[in-house]
C-alpha cells in the first residue's frame, strides 16, 4: 500500500512516536526512536516517502506498517487496510466521507452509509432493522445530522461511530458504541426470541468452554489455544470503544454548538442523547459516562442557568450526582422512572419536575445518618 506524507505522520501519532514538526529538506522527518532508550532528536527518522523507520544509533530498521500491525494485529491483512484507510480519514478530514476515487466508491458508501431506519439495513452477516437505534430514537434525519455511521468491517464492524469535535480544543475524536448486541445474541441461539435468561447462559457456555478474551488485541482464546468465532468475539467486545489516544474525557457531546446562556440538560451517556435532542432540549449535552472529568467540569460551570441532569438510577448515577453538586453552584435534576429505550422515557422527562440538587444531597445524607 503506498502511503502519503500524511498518512505516515497519522501512523507515528497512532504509535505515540515524538517526531519534530517539520521534515529535513531530503524528506525525512525527525523522531524519538521507538526500538531504545532514546531521549534527543538526531539519533532516528522516518522518511515520509517510504515510511521507513532507521535509527543509526541502535541500527534498528522497520516500517511504520509493519509497527502498526503490531497493534492492530487483531485484524487480517485486508481488514487492517480498511481500519487504517478509516483512521487516516477521520484524523485528516474530520467527517466520515467516502474515498473520491470511481472505483471505491460505492464499496466506501456500503461501509459509511448513515444508518437509516426506514428499511432493513443489510449488514455482512445478516438483515435486520436496528433495534438498538430504534428503541433509542436514533431517527435517520439524527443519524445524517450528526453524521452518526454504521460501520461494516474492519476492527469497529458493527458499532457504531459518533464523531465528537471541538473545535476551540482542535479535538476530532469517535466513540463507537455496539450496535447489534441482540442479533448477535439471534445469531449464537439460532433462534428470533432472545430473553434475559440467554445473556446468562451466555456467559456459562463461555465460563464452561473456557473461553477468554484479550481486549488489547481482539483475540479470542478456548483453553489458552488462539480460537476464531466472529460471533462470541463480538458479544465478548467492550460495548464502547475509543481509538487509542482518544481526547474524549477532554470535552462534552456537541460542545461547539452549545449555548452557554440557555438551562443545558445533562445525561451520561450517548445512547440518550437522541430521544433529549429531539423531543425535550437542543441544548444537551453528556459526558461519555458518569466518571466526569476537570476538563467536562470546566465546559459546565461556563453555563449562566441550570445544568439539568438526568441521571441514570444506580450507583454511578448517585456518583455523577455528588460529584457534581461539590463543583456547579446551579446543579438541577430530572429523575426518570424509564429506563432511554422505553416509550414512555420522553413522557416522562416532559412531566417530570425538576428538583435542586441541594434537597436530593441533603435527603441522602440524612439517609446515610438514619
Amino acid at each position: 500500500m503506498q502511503l502519503t506524507s500524511q498518512q505516515i505522520i497519522s501512523i507515528i501519532d497512532y504509535l505515540h512516536i515524538t517526531h519534530k514538526k517539520y521534515p529535513r529538506a531530503n524528506n525525512w522527518l525527525d523522531i524519538i526512536c521507538p526500538f531504545h532508550n532514546d531521549k534527543d532528536f538526531g539519533n532516528a527518522s522516518v522518511n515520509l516517502s517510504s515510511g521507513v523507520i532507521s535509527c543509526f544509533r541502535c541500527g534498528a530498521k522497520s516500517h511504520v506498517l509493519k509497527e502498526l500491525r503490531k497493534v492492530v494485529s487483531h485484524s487480517s491483512y485486508k481488514e487492517f487496510l480498511q481500519f487504517l484507510e478509516f483512521n487516516f480519514l477521520i484524523a485528516t478530514n474530520s467527517i466520515y466521507s467516502a474515498p473520491k476515487e470511481k472505483q471505491e466508491k460505492k464499496e466506501a458508501e456500503k461501509r459509511f452509509d448513515p444508518i437509516s431506519l426506514e428499511y432493513d439495513y443489510p449488514t455482512k452477516d445478516i438483515d435486520v432493522t436496528i433495534r438498538y437505534m430504534k428503541m433509542r430514537g436514533f431517527t435517520e434525519s439524527f443519524c445524517k445530522q450528526f453524521n452518526i455511521k454504521h460501520i461494516i468491517g474492519s476492527y469497529y464492524q458493527d458499532y457504531f461511530s459518533i464523531p465528537v469535535i471541538d473545535k476551540s480544543k482542535n479535538i476530532v475524536s469517535i466513540e463507537f458504541r455496539k450496535l447489534l448486541q441482540h442479533e448477535y445474541y439471534q445469531k449464537f441461539f439460532n433462534r428470533e426470541e432472545i430473553t434475559n435468561e440467554d445473556e446468562k447462559d451466555f456467559k456459562q457456555y463461555i465460563k464452561e468452554n473456557k473461553i477468554t478474551f484479550d481486549e488489547r488485541n481482539n483475540q479470542l482464546y478456548k483453553k489458552d489455544v488462539e480460537y476464531f468465532n466472529s460471533t462470541i468475539q463480538y458479544l465478548l467486545s467492550p460495548k464502547v470503544k475509543y481509538e487509542i489516544g482518544s481526547r474524549i474525557v477532554e470535552t462534552l457531546w456537541n460542545i461547539d454548538n452549545l449555548n452557554f446562556e440557555e438551562d443545558v440538560y445533562l445525561c451520561e451517556g450517548i445512547g440518550s442523547i437522541a430521544k433529549i435532542y429531539q423531543y425535550v432540549s437542543k441544548n444537551c449535552t453528556c459526558t461519555f459516562g458518569s466518571n466526569v472529568s476537570q476538563y467536562q467540569i470546566d465546559y459546565l460551570k461556563k453555563f449562566k442557568k441550570r445544568v439539568i441532569l438526568i441521571p441514570d438510577n444506580d450507583e454511578a448515577g448517585e456518583k455523577m450526582i455528588l460529584t457534581l453538586f461539590r463543583e456547579l453552584k446551579r446543579l438541577y435534576l430530572l429523575f426518570t422512572s424509564f429506563d432511554d429505550t422505553e416509550s414512555d422515557y420522553v413522557n416522562d422527562l416532559l412531566h417530570t419536575e425538576i428538583v435542586e440538587s441541594s434537597d436530593y444531597v441533603t435527603n441522602l445524607m440524612m439517609k446515610e445518618l438514619f
